[in-house]
């Protein structure tokens, strides 16, 4: 018989697994469950072992986890929202998932994000289950390895990030059934090899691969796709052949000397590789070429493409540049030649009509003639800094000959500050924005405005430190008023906040028709009131700085109307007035909201209505609402013992049975074995 002392025993065991099992089961709710119902966000959840309430989860659409640690998916999670479209479980620690069990119960899921955990590997069918998912998030984790069929079943699936992680390989048809897909990212892996093919992902359009350690890779595409392709900083090297490319070629950063374009590219970005030439069929509608820091000398066979609308060869050192260059591509709309060693005549830009920006900075230029730009009808920007140009003629003309013209650069180049002067006054009346040197503010005797200048007398050099002094003053007063104004936006926000925010937690109490609900309406009142009046003393005192920068428009007109020895003299007086002025201002204003943070407090107002809520509350609710979560965890230990004392007793009685049975047919067998004997 089951003796007593072997009973308590049992019971004894029973016991501590009940209290483990209790202790590690977790109940999760919703934190905003009260506010949004549409959007759940679960706090501090830990471990696997998660029950999840079930309220309200028709209506569930968003699913959000924050400061949790699971070791895997809660499993239960979405079965208990059928609904749900969308889960964020990054930062969540997650070391592994729930193999096909990992989305089951995902009948409408269509963004999932588990980015930022400690994943190392997806295994065949782990997202099988998420038929309807059209994004999915894995950046920054740890995988590894990703198996062949890890994305089967996912035929709606969009975007796919696989971007930091440590991926070595990528083979074969990893992504063979994801048909609706349009961008992969899986930059910034450890990937040697990667032999993809897309020919099933007939709405591919964006396959980013950069910042890999490419050796042996092949990519196939669909017949009709374009694709976006990044191979940037793969150390790829020597011969780069772009026969199966089709749409935009980005090879940025490698180590590629020789390339050849005879697919269908419209866009390829070759920057800073080791190129000394290009092979490119002349007959493909290419719009864009960039080949930037290279050692490109001869670009004859570049220039004969006529689709191209942006050229960018800067940094290369091309050989003598003759009217016949760039006479096919008249198609351009940019071209760059910074430090190209190039030199600029009449003839050399003869047919570009449509060019709207030049560069041609860095160039060691000593003089430029405007009327050599002549043909530039569309031109609105020109880049003329970091040359060593003295002066340029013809620029009293300059609006005629460059009708279009909005901005140029002119820092850094060897004019003397009273041509400096000359040239920003024409400008600024032709309204030509000039580009600033900012860095170069500096130094007060050897620029105008951040333009490097020579000075030939001292009056020179102190106008252009004035003229200095009065743009610095002008940026300041400008940030300033941009800062209040995003003070105030913020305070006015606030204050709106506060208010929705007490209409939320007291909108039951306002229906309740006890007396005590005046009061809070009378309190409710009264604190609109006085938010209202802050924030309309507020707003006067930022119409105040707004009013002192209107004084610059003023200025402006003023300097214009004045020569140049008599503006800085006239107007220094005024900015300095100016300048104080809007100081005390802010010094003011300041003050203001200091003293009002420091005697405004809303503890009394919100004890007063602390005090309401209690008087409005019915009595013992909260006592009520203990006792119930006392008697459930009771109720709860108490099933799960009894529970479990029933498995192990049954195991019990059914081994006795067992063992006595085994016992009787040993018995028959013997006494049968005597009998023969006999």
């Amino acid at each position: 018989m089951f003796s007593e002392k072997a009973f308590q025993s049992v019971l004894f065991l029973v016991v501590i697994v009940a209290q483990r099992a209790n202790s590690a089961l977790q109940i999760a709710s919703c934190e905003n469950a009260s506010s949004n119902t549409t959007h759940c966000v679960f706090n501090n959840l830990i471990g696997s072992s998660i029950i999840f309430k079930s309220q309200s989860s028709t209506e569930m659409v968003s699913v959000e986890f924050k400061n949790c640690n699971f070791p895997k998916v809660p499993i239960t999670l979405l079965s208990t929202y059928p609904n749900v479209m969308r889960v964020d479980m990054s930062k969540c620690q997650m070391r592994q998932l729930n193999g096909k069990m990992t989305l089951s119960g995902a009948k409408k899921l269509k963004i999932l994000d588990m980015s930022e955990n400690n994943l190392d590997e997806l295994s065949d069918g782990v997202f099988s289950e998420g038929a309807e998912l059209v994004e999915l998030y894995l950046a920054r984790n740890q995988i590894s390895t990703v198996a062949i069929n890890a994305f089967a079943g996912l035929k709606k699936l969009e975007i796919l990030d696989l971007s930091f992680n440590t991926i070595k390989t990528m083979r074969g048809d990893v992504f063979w059934d994801l048909r609706q897909i349009r961008i992969i990212y899986v930059n910034n892996n450890a990937m040697s090899t990667m032999r993809i093919s897309f020919v099933n992902c007939t709405n591919i359009e964006e396959f980013d691969g950069s910042h890999n350690d490419l050796s042996d890779w092949s990519l196939t595409y669909p017949a009709k796709s374009k694709v976006v392709l990044n191979l940037s900083y793969c150390k790829l090297k020597n011969t780069y052949s772009s026969a199966a490319d089709k749409g935009d070629l980005i090879i940025d950063g490698n180590a590629v000397d020789y390339i050849k374009i005879y697919g269908q590219v419209t866009r390829v970005s070759a920057k800073y590789n080791k190129l000394r030439f290009a092979e490119i069929d002349p007959k493909l509608p290419i719009t864009t070429l960039e080949f930037a820091g290279n050692y490109i000398t001869d670009i004859a066979n570049i220039t004969k493409i006529k689709t191209v609308e942006k050229l960018d060869l800067s940094e290369n050192r091309l050989l003598p540049l003759t009217s016949e260059t760039f006479s096919l591509m008249q198609e351009l709309r940019v071209l760059n030649l910074r430090s190209t060693g190039i030199s600029l005549n009449g003839e050399l830009l003869t047919n570009q009509k449509k060019l709207i920006h030049l560069d041609i900075s860095a160039n060691d230029l000593t003089s430029l003639n405007l009327r050599d730009l002549k043909t530039l009808t569309s031109l609105k920007t020109l880049f003329l800094h970091e040359n060593k140009l003295t002066e340029l003629k013809h620029l009293e003309d300059i609006k005629e000959i460059l009708p279009s013209l909005t901005t140029i650069s002119l820092s850094k180049n060897r004019f003397t500050c009273s041509y400096i002067q000359r040239i920003l006054t024409l400008l600024e009346n032709l309204r030509i924005n000039v580009l600033l040197d900012t860095k170069n503010l500096a130094n007060l005797n050897t620029n105008v405005l951040g333009i490097d200048c020579y000075a030939t007398d001292d009056v020179v050099a102190n106008n252009s430190s004035a003229l200095q002094r009065m743009l610095i003053f002008r940026e300041s007063a400008l940030d300033l008023e941009n800062r209040f104004k995003v003070l105030f936006k913020n305070i006015d926000a606030q204050l709106s906040a506060n208010v929705n925010n007490l209409i939320d937690i007291l909108q039951p109490a306002l229906q309740n028709p006890k007396p005590q609900s005046e009061n809070l309406k009378n309190l409710i009142t009264e604190f609109g009131e006085v938010q209202r009046a802050k924030a309309d003393e507020l707003q006067q005192k930022l119409a105040e700085i707004a009013n002192t920068s209107v004084e610059f428009a003023k200025f402006r007109d003023k300097f214009n109307s004045l020569q140049l020895d008599e503006k800085l003299s006239v107007l220094l007086s005024d900015v300095n007035t100016a300048k104080r002025v809007n100081e005390e201002n802010v010094e003011e204003l300041t003050a203001k909201l200091t003293a009002d943070q420091n005697t405004f407090s809303y503890a009394t107002l919100i004890g007063n209505i602390s005090a309401q809520l209690r008087n409005i509350s019915s009595p013992g609710q909260s006592q009520s609402i203990d006792q119930l979560r006392s008697e459930f965890s009771s109720w709860k230990y108490i099933f799960i013992s009894s529970f479990l004392l029933v498995v192990l007793v049954g195991v019990f009685f059914g081994a006795k049975l067992y063992i006595k049975r085994k016992a009787s047919l040993f018995v028959s067998r013997e006494n049968l074995t005597s009998s023969e004997m006999i």
